[in-house]
């Protein structure tokens, strides 16, 4: 979040130069400004979207689709049409617009993070987020809490890619019952 918040100050910048001077700057200026542009926004732009990137991956390599799969289209078509209007020399680059859409939806999954850990933990339970042994799976164990002298019980709800969604819940291993499954 950090290297897309400074790539989007340091693009924004340089964009705000050629939207302002555009009347009066020269053509190889604002050439030199598109690339500059872009040799900030291209290595944060890969950085930056690697979740969005891995997450539209795993989705579409499950033949499905989610959020992540328009975003990653979107961001790297921005970025593919800034290079080749930099590299043609005239029209617009979109480098601060692409760099600008990962800081902000960075920071709203890190917002959504805080708040799904703020309300687990106003209900009592403390979620973990952990990733299964298997590549590709999704995994997350919530404790809840019981009353005293008992194990507390953990439900796990794992997801295989494309496939339904598998639950399995069990108590601790004192109580040494098996793993019911439903």
């Amino acid at each position: 979040m950090a290297v897309a918040g400074f790539a989007t100050a340091n693009v924004m910048l340089l964009s705000i130069a050629v939207w302002s001077g555009a009347g009066e700057m020269t053509q190889s200026t604002r050439t030199l400004l598109h690339w500059v542009s872009g040799a900030i926004a291209l290595p944060a732009v890969a950085y930056a979207a690697r979740p969005f990137f891995g997450s539209a991956f795993r989705a579409l390599k499950a033949r499905r689709v989610n959020m992540d799969v328009p975003i990653s289209l979107g961001v790297s078509l921005a970025c593919a049409l800034s290079v080749y209007e930099t590299v043609i020399g005239h029209g617009d680059a979109y480098f601060d617009a692409a760099v600008m859409l990962l800081f902000f939806l960075l920071i709203g999954r890190y917002l959504d993070m805080r708040l799904r850990a703020r309300a687990g933990a106003a209900a009592g339970a403390s979620p973990r987020w952990r990733r299964a042994p298997r590549a590709g799976w999704s995994l997350t164990a919530v404790c809840v809490p019981c009353p005293p002298a008992r194990s507390a019980p953990v439900i796990i709800c794992s997801s295989p890619p494309g496939s339904a969604l598998r639950w399995t819940a069990w108590s601790a291993r004192a109580r040494g019952r098996p793993t019911p499954r439903w």
